[in-house]
């Protein structure tokens, strides 16, 4: 059998993760099966001779017992903590960050009350800074709970990729107590220097610059504008602020061409140029993209080192299997689905795709370096694609069109911009002077800058990207695939290549003009989550209506990812009901981001708007609006500090109470409702007629309030969907993702 150890890596990649999104009390069940299936092909002489098959059936069962042991020895054990508060101590295991305006922090726990437990994994969130830093012992009072996947956000999938199966929140930021610099030792002084290398680009460039930078340089995403993000999305380029088999690839050629300028020879330049890499995948975090990058390049370094030819689907499979031998749950993340799958790609199809493009050009300019570097990148861009796009649009709900053209225009920008990124944090680490860290800084920050630019100007190209929140995109894309398929089994690659790209663009067409005619007068509802916030908007013939509501803490990213991904810009009324610590960010970045004909205010919000030119509209107690022809009607009253709205748009009656809500404050006329979207169970809910309820909030107010709801009234649990959608058919309408 040709590369066993491919088949191995990748089977255990798939079964791992296959394994892990079925039910914990059914993995028992599944081991039993595996290892009958195991015994049951062993026992027949066809199978026996097949040794794909063997090894297939040992590695899904060995993958069924390792999934097995590591719920036992690691998840049950953390999650019986779950919805308790306790008092808990640790060491801070990572540097804080800060994200959507809560601070995150990663503890490993050691202590609960007065009882030593076995080390574990949390992610600790915040709504103030707490005095602690990585390497401290922290002491707080904190309420567990198991994190939940949503429509925006696979928060399950993305802690257990990392080790945590339990999140928790600091019950009062003040009642905290921390021991300084309670950790050493290597982890601990790597972290500290990607702290120092990252601080940098911060020393020289503006936040916007720096956060760019840091991003293509290890990977650091998290102080990214989140528009800004979204436009790296639409362009196809997002997989280029995380440090993946590309940046990996840049660095290991660097280092090489560094030593052979010094003449050290093969086998010592290759076997050098390990220190470096490793150092560099150290310094990413041991990002899960980087480290399987890094294990194939230090495989190739050896077989180069040693004059022997690395096999690279071997050296693939290899790099997968020790993953996800060392991080059961790495199985679940996409960033190493996405770099496995790419390398995957650029191994079967860049040679092929190359020499097939060269061979349409003469002799004289194939063999031009301009032309080849072009032909390159884009070989390497459309193998790569062949077989990321499908995940990459799944979970990004984004379909970039230019995808392949920008790749070839921000790689060698992404290559320059790495390169200048990290001899400037070299220096920065040893204390350079400034007049010679200048040039570097220089040229680095000019290469973000343009990389910004290019990439804000790409973005606003009308059908950059196609969004899957319609139906018909995912439809669409259904299409592409089975078309590629058909026309590569009936035609040879060129005539397959043209009729694909016709086919499909004349089926995107057909697609937004049938949608267009045919949804043309229905209205589309679409509530988001916001954890302690809420929104709803309208859209109806070309046209966008927003109210959002705020509570105590604000989570406004899925709001703005939602307007960004459905291409919005002109929205004819933008109505904020309640105020209660609206972010004076938020407000900015919808009013720079987005044309709003007609902005209405709480007048306690006056003080968010003041520097806008936009002059909106304040009430303080009612409200009343009527749009497009009484299509919809929107009304809001205050009560008692708590602003109740109700919607009427084309025969459906939408309520929405905030938190604190007490039905018994609501008129009469307004009780009447088809759907409620409610911050946890609001008092006195019997006296509110719905059909259906749509329930936000924080998890466990979400888990504590829907037992308590009668039983004849429809819940949907917004929390845990982070979007739900209303849809009319005939004079009745359906709610679901």
């Amino acid at each position: 059998m040709k590369r066993p150890m491919f088949l191995i890596g990748f089977v255990y990649l798939f079964a791992l993760a296959a394994l892990q999104n079925i039910p914990e009390k059914n993995l028992m069940l599944a081991l039993i099966i595996s290892a009958f299936v195991c015994v049951g092909l062993a026992l027949v002489p066809f199978f026996r001779k097949n040794k794909a098959i063997i090894f297939a059936a040992i590695t899904l069962a060995f993958a069924a017992g390792v999934s097995f042991a590591n719920f036992k020895i690691n998840i049950e054990p953390v999650q019986k903590y779950d919805e308790r508060e306790e008092i808990i101590s640790g060491i801070i295991d990572d540097l804080p960050y800060e994200k959507n305006g809560t601070l995150h922090y990663k503890i490993k726990v050691d202590q609960i009350g007065k009882e030593e437990v076995k080390p574990f994994n949390v992610m600790i969130f915040s709504n103030a800074p707490l005095e602690c830093d990585f390497g401290d012992r922290f002491y707080c009072t904190a309420h567990f709970y198991i994190p939940q996947s949503s429509y925006f956000f696979d928060s399950k999938q993305y802690y257990h990729s990392r080790g945590i199966y339990i999140n928790a929140y600091v019950k009062n930021p003040d009642d905290t107590y921390t021991s300084k610099n309670a950790a050493s030792g290597i982890k601990y002084q790597i972290i500290k220097l990607r702290e120092k290398m990252l601080g940098a680009s911060k020393n020289f460039f503006t936040e916007d610059i720096a956060s760019v930078q840091n991003g293509i340089f290890l990977g650091e995403r998290n102080d990214i504008e989140n528009s800004q993000r979204i436009n790296f999305l639409k362009n196809g380029i997002y997989h280029l602020i995380c440090t993946s088999g590309i940046h990996i690839s840049i660095i290991m050629a660097g280092f090489l061409w560094l030593f052979r300028k010094l003449k050290l020879g093969q086998t010592l330049s290759h076997l050098l140029a390990i220190v470096p890499l490793s150092l560099f995948v150290l310094m990413t975090g041991c990002s899960l993209s980087a480290v399987r990058a890094g294990i194939m390049c230090v495989i190739y370094l050896l077989g180069m080192a040693l004059s022997k030819k690395s096999d690279s689907l071997t050296s693939l499979g290899l790099s997968v299997f020790l993953i996800c031998l060392v991080n059961t749950e790495s199985a679940l993340s996409l960033g190493l689905w996405l770099s496995a799958l790419s390398v995957l790609g650029i191994i079967l199809f860049n040679k092929k795709i190359f020499l097939f493009l060269s061979g349409k050009l003469n002799k004289q300019l194939s063999s031009n370096f301009a032309i080849k570097t072009v032909i390159s990148a884009v070989s390497v861009s459309l193998s790569a694609s062949i077989f990321t796009a499908p995940l990459t649009i799944f979970y990004s709900g984004i379909f970039s069109l230019f995808g392949i053209f920008t790749n070839i225009i921000f790689i060698p920008l992404t290559t320059l911009i790495l390169i200048f990124a990290l001899i400037l944090a070299t220096l920065w680490v040893f204390s350079a002077p400034a007049l010679v860290m200048y040039p570097f800084a220089f040229v680095s920050g000019m290469g973000v800058k343009l990389f910004i630019k290019l990439s804000d100007s790409f973005a606003k190209i009308p059908f950059c990207y196609v969004s899957l929140d319609y139906p018909f995109i995912k439809f669409w894309i259904g299409i592409i695939i089975l078309t590629l398929a058909v026309c590569l089994i009936l035609f040879k690659p060129a005539k397959a290549l043209l009729y694909s790209v016709i086919i499909s663009v004349t089926s995107l067409i057909c697609g937004i003009f049938s949608y267009q005619i045919f949804s043309f007068n229905s209205a589309q509802i679409s509530f988001i989550n916001g954890g302690e916030s809420a929104a709803c908007i309208i859209r109806k013939n070309g046209r966008t209506a927003c109210v959002s509501c705020f509570g105590q803490k604000n989570y406004t990213k899925n709001f703005e990812d939602f307007l960004e991904c459905s291409n919005i810009d002109d929205i004819d009324y933008f109505a904020v009901t309640s105020s209660e610590n609206l972010p004076d960010k938020f407000i900015k970045n919808v009013t720079e981001n987005h044309k709003i004909n007609c902005f209405v205010l709480p007048s306690a919000s006056a003080e968010y708007i003041s520097e806008n030119e936009i002059k909106p509209i304040y009430f303080d107690t009612q409200l009343r609006s009527s749009m497009w022809g009484r299509d919809l009607i929107l009304e809001s009253f205050t009560e008692k500090d708590c602003t109740y709205t109700r919607i009427d748009i084309d025969n459906i009656k939408i309520l929405i109470i905030p938190s604190g809500g007490n039905a018994s404050g609501i008129p009469e006329d307004m009780r009447n409702c088809d759907i409620l979207l409610s911050y946890g169970m609001p008092k006195n809910f019997n006296n509110i007629n719905c059909k259906s309820t749509v329930v936000y909030g924080p998890q466990h107010i979400v888990a504590q309030s829907i037992p308590k709801f009668p039983t004849n009234v429809k819940i949907y649990n917004l929390t845990y969907y982070g979007k739900l959608n209303i849809t009319q058919k005939s004079n009745d309408y359906k709610i679901g993702v």
